[in-house]
């Protein structure tokens, strides 16, 4: 078995079918992969359709599990997966009808880690392809990225060797709802010694509006993010990359701007900045780099005073959202 494509789902009834109908597209006659879907205990019709699904398509492997989580379902269906490479999906996922000759072809030289571009969706229809710009070493470039960026963030639209996911016991850890995929990636990575970044799409990615920062408090968004902070420093040292420190700190800034933004009144505001990782951030944070905004952000942080901090946010969130209707 060459390929085992790994997709959870909860409740996706709305999708399930293009994306299982995606893979199989064209490629029926190919035994080289298996799909494996983990139904995480899904309360719509996804457990009835996948196991209609399982009947007509002898290469698809379903597992119903009780509700545990994406990380879970992921780490579930690596358990059984009996191909060279695994490919993760997202549900609403789809891949294009040529993914099979895409991947077998790039598989010849035996890299430990392909990346491929994707096609990005929007809610207005609009389709663009984007794709990694990397320069020079690819295996550098990547680990820039990884900790200065969420460019590399994604579990999706790459390849992983088993081998090395079994050999290192790497899994999605089952305690994060934030930066799970980071969190896997870069353990991956650690591992990697070739990567080839392939400028041919192989999947779909649609833009949704119920991202997980809309699903999660401010306060457990901002302990994962820490964790995943805490996470790309432990790598800097190890790597001697502490050079990147600032420009990862940036990035982490970054989220908690985003949280402050999403904050609906001042005590809510007065509360976070009380949380001593905004407070360790922005005292860590220099200030080089920073866009004339991003200064004004920090130094407001910095002063910890609630109301001048809402009322900010408050003002930006509406221009966000005048420039949002503007654009469309």
């Amino acid at each position: 078995m060459i390929f085992t494509i790994i997709v959870p789902v909860y409740n996706g009834e709305k999708y399930l079918r293009r994306c299982v109908s995606s893979v199989f597209h064209k490629n029926k006659t190919h035994q080289d992969f298996e799909m494996i879907v983990v139904d995480d205990g899904s309360t719509d019709k996804t457990p009835d359709i996948l196991d209609e699904m399982e009947k007509e398509l002898g290469q698809l492997h379903i597992i119903h599990t009780a509700n545990h989580g994406v990380s879970h379902g992921r780490n579930t269906a690596i358990n059984m997966a009996k191909g060279k490479y695994i490919l993760f999906l997202d549900s609403d996922d789809y891949l294009l009808s040529d993914w099979h000759d895409t991947v077998s072809k790039c598989i010849a030289d035996d890299r430990d880690w392909y990346i491929f571009d994707f096609i990005k969706k929007y809610t207005n229809g609009h389709e663009r392809k984007l794709t990694y710009s990397a320069e020079g070493d690819h295996l550098r470039w990547c680990e820039t990225k990884f900790l200065t960026s969420n460019q590399m963030n994604p579990c999706w639209s790459r390849l992983y060797k088993k081998s090395i996911i079994d050999e290192y016991n790497i899994r999605f850890d089952e305690t994060m709802s934030v930066g799970e995929d980071v969190d896997f990636a870069l353990k991956y990575f650690e591992h990697t010694r070739s990567v080839r970044i392939v400028h041919t799409p192989i999947l779909y990615k649609e833009q949704r509006k119920d991202g997980v920062m809309h699903s999660i408090s401010g306060q457990k968004y901002l302990d994962q993010d820490a964790k995943l902070l805490t996470l790309r420093k432990q790598y800097m040292d190890k790597a001697n990359r502490m050079d990147l420190y600032q420009q990862c700190l940036r990035l982490h800034f970054s989220a908690v701007t985003n949280v402050l933004l999403r904050a609906k009144d001042t005590e809510l505001v007065r509360e976070l900045l009380r949380y001593g990782y905004i407070k360790d951030l922005a005292a860590e944070l220099d200030g080089k780099g920073l866009s004339l905004m991003k200064k004004s952000e920090l130094l407001l942080i910095r002063l910890g005073k609630a109301f001048p901090v809402s009322s900010y946010f408050k003002m930006k969130a509406i221009f966000l959202r005048f420039k949002k209707d503007f654009v469309e």
